[in-house]
């Protein structure tokens, strides 16, 4: 069978296979990078594959081993053909610090988690559009160069030593456009159960400030949603509805 257009619901995964065939002699393997870590995910980055069956595979001691060894050929092969085209992999690396519940946090009117955790940035790496709940990021640049592209079209740089917040709701981006590592400290603060981050297209929002709604500044917000005139952003940033 043909899937057209498939795309797992999870948001801690951010991919998309627009077209796969599947046929009941083999299943087919789409290997997709794992862009951004899992909101709530103290585990080391990976890579998912994603296995299409069809409805008549047989999954037998015999052909389950065929699978594992396929997988194994094709993260080699993958590996290998990096190699020959130069083609370069990427991924975040995410240490976990320490985590926490407040019983009661007064912002939210209830019990919130919060997280601490270091997040180093190959040379060269640019991570997924995202944003944070809650209170957003509590930032600092420990080592390197950090370039914040915003989602409505404009980067920012730090430095180390530098601290900012990512605000919350503001879709963003992080990348590393020098040639050296770059690690950065996070504090992060959401309503409990709520993710820490959340994948997103490039989307340009959420609007922040009164003054990001005038002089037609609110006809280029689409994200968390559109706005039909001035007044319309202006009572969004106040009421964040």
């Amino acid at each position: 069978r043909i899937i057209n257009s498939y795309k797992r619901k999870d948001p801690k995964w951010a991919f998309q296979i627009t077209s796969a065939q599947v046929t009941n002699k083999w299943p087919l393997f789409w290997l997709a990078e794992k862009l951004s870590l899992a909101p709530n995910d103290v585990g080391n980055n990976r890579f998912c594959f994603t296995v299409f069956v069809h409805p008549e595979y047989k999954f037998t001691k015999e052909n389950v081993m065929k699978l594992i060894t396929f997988r194994k050929g094709l993260i080699v092969a993958l590996g290998f053909g990096a190699l020959i085209v130069g083609f370069s992999v990427y991924a975040a690396v995410n240490v976990t610090i320490a985590d926490g519940v407040y019983a009661n946090f007064e912002e939210f009117g209830g019990p919130a988690s919060t997280r601490m955790r270091t997040l180093t940035i190959a040379p060269g790496e640019i991570l997924g559009w995202h944003n944070h709940p809650g209170v957003g990021a509590y930032t600092i640049v420990k080592q390197g160069t950090l370039t914040v592209e915003d989602g409505c079209g404009f980067d920012t740089v730090y430095t180390a030593g530098q601290a900012f917040v990512e605000p919350a709701g503001r879709v963003h981006r992080g990348k590393n456009l020098t040639t050296n590592p770059v690690i950065t400290a996070q504090t992060f603060i959401v309503p409990f159960g709520t993710p820490y981050t959340i994948d997103t297209a490039q989307v340009c929002g959420r609007p922040l400030r009164v003054a990001e709604c005038k002089d037609d500044g609110w006809e280029q917000f689409n994200y968390p949603r559109t706005f039909d005139s001035q007044g319309d952003c202006i009572q969004f940033v106040k009421t964040n509805r």
